[in-house]
C-alpha cells in the first residue's frame, strides 16, 4: 500500500489538463482550418487567446489567488469565449468581403457592427461570474478560485482584442 498526498493528485490532474489543452488547441485549429478552407484565419482566431491570458495574470495578481485545477478550468472556459467572439468577428469580415467590400472597409464595418454584441456578451459573462469570483454566495464555497481569472480575463482581453485582432485580420487576410 502506498500513501499519496493531495499535491501528487493535483500535479497529475494539472499535467492531464495541460496535455488535453494542447490536443484541444490543435483540434480547434484543424476544425477551423476545414471550416474556413485556409490556415491563416484559424491562426488569427487562435492568436487572440494569449491576449486573454494577460487578463488572467492580472486577475490572479489582483485577487491574490494561486493557480489551481479549478482555475485551469476557468482559463479553458475563457479560451472558449475568446475563440467564439473571434470567430464571429472573422466570419463577419469574410461575409462583408464576399459582398464586395475591400479589406479596410469590411474590417471597419465588422468591428463597428459586432462591437455591441461582443461587449454585451462580455458584460453578461462577467456579471454572471462576479458572485462566485469574489465568494458572494450562500454556502461560502471555497472552490471558486477560477472565476477571477475568467471574469477579469474576459474584460481585459476584450478591449485589446478589438484593436489587435482587427489589425491582424487587416494585414493577414
Amino acid at each position: 500500500m502506498k500513501f499519496r498526498g493531495e499535491q501528487e493528485s493535483t500535479n497529475k490532474s494539472m499535467a492531464s489538463l495541460a496535455s488535453a489543452g494542447i490536443i484541444a488547441f490543435f483540434g480547434i485549429f484543424a476544425i477551423l482550418a476545414l471550416i474556413f478552407n485556409n490556415t491563416i484565419k484559424p491562426v488569427v482566431i487562435l492568436f487572440s487567446i494569449p491576449l486573454g491570458l494577460i487578463g488572467v495574470i492580472f486577475g490572479f495578481l489582483i485577487s491574490n489567488k494561486s493557480l489551481s485545477f479549478l482555475a485551469m478550468i476557468g482559463i479553458i472556459g475563457l479560451a472558449g469565449v475568446i475563440v467564439n467572439t473571434s470567430i464571429v468577428l472573422v466570419d463577419c469580415i469574410d461575409e462583408l468581403q464576399k459582398k464586395g467590400m475591400d479589406k479596410y472597409e469590411s474590417l471597419a464595418k465588422a468591428a463597428s457592427s459586432r462591437f455591441r454584441p461582443i461587449i454585451l456578451t462580455t458584460i453578461t459573462t462577467m456579471a454572471g461570474l462576479i458572485p462566485t469570483a469574489y465568494g458572494i454566495n450562500w454556502n461560502r464555497c471555497h472552490a471558486c478560485s477560477h472565476d477571477p481569472c475568467f471574469s477579469l480575463g474576459t474584460r481585459i482581453w476584450n478591449d485589446r482584442r478589438i484593436i489587435l485582432h482587427s489589425n491582424c485580420v487587416f494585414y493577414w487576410l
